[in-house]
């Protein structure tokens, strides 16, 4: 779903939207979802021994390469490390 899409559901312009949306929260649109995919993969691998490259795809990265990198930015620990220091043992 694009922010065209969102737009048109809620009856907004896009640019109106875009705008709001970043006054009212700090933050992009595109940054809010990236920070909810981000927060999804750390669910995902504290409770979970799935894959690396699974998690990626499951929470909407194209490739774990760009899911490692974007989940270095936010958390600042890559994905591996994350798993080693939430996960239940």
């Amino acid at each position: 779903i694009g922010l065209d899409d969102i737009a048109k559901s809620v009856g907004v312009h896009p640019v109106h939207l875009a705008r709001t949306f970043r006054e009212s929260y700090g933050l992009t649109l595109g940054e809010q979802v990236r920070a909810l995919r981000i927060e999804f993969a750390c669910t995902l691998l504290s409770t979970s021994d799935t894959r690396l490259a699974e998690i990626a795809f499951a929470s909407g990265f194209s490739d774990q390469a760009h899911f490692s990198r974007v989940f270095k930015q936010h958390i600042g620990i890559t994905p591996s490390q994350y798993r080693l220091i939430h996960s239940p043992s």
